[in-house]
């Protein structure tokens, strides 16, 4: 399973909550469209960050989508393309996660959505967290597949940033 986590944050953090959830409200449900797109299924849960998943029977196959679903999703949320005041970032793990009905509560009720959880989750939701605005970082076991076609940059703890598309990889058929 490839697990894609992308993370909205607003620049002014004075912004009251409610602000917050209605500026970064279109931008995940844009995000969401785009992964489901690339044949990812998004978690329900409205918590942050967004976490997808992609699932197939080729590890390489599944890491290059959840790769192309982050960059997309950061090309289209570019401040060129959109309001400057959110700033996207994501990150991609790789492993064994669980993926199904998950109970949650949201003001005080009890109710059932799909999402994901295990080590790949709690990995990419992390590197998220600490990503820098622009940025798509790259746990090691993802870096290792899809390092032929990708220009990556060790940022510590096991962890690459996604610093360009290796030449001729975009010509290459399916290329991300």
């Amino acid at each position: 399973m490839a697990v894609l986590a992308v993370d909205w944050r607003v620049r002014d953090a004075s912004f009251p909550d409610e602000a917050v959830a209605f500026i970064v409200r279109r931008h995940r449900t844009a995000a969401e469209e785009r992964i489901g797109s690339l044949g990812g299924l998004s978690s329900e849960a409205e918590s942050s960050p967004l976490v997808a998943v992609f699932d197939g029977p080729d590890a390489r196959g599944r890491a290059l989508a959840a790769l192309e679903a982050a960059r997309a999703i950061l090309d289209r949320d570019s401040p060129t393309d959109t309001s400057p005041e959110v700033r996207t970032s994501a990150a991609i793990s790789v492993g064994r996660a669980q993926v199904g009905s998950t109970r949650v509560t949201t003001a005080g009720a009890p109710r059932w959505v799909f999402g994901a959880k295990g080590e790949p989750v709690d990995r990419a939701s992390s590197l998220v967290r600490a990503a820098p605005a622009g940025a798509v970082l790259v746990a090691d076991d993802a870096a290792a597949l899809i390092s032929d076609r990708f220009t990556l940059e060790p940022v510590g703890d096991g962890a690459y940033r996604l610093v360009a598309v290796t030449t001729g990889a975009e010509d290459e058929a399916g290329a991300p």
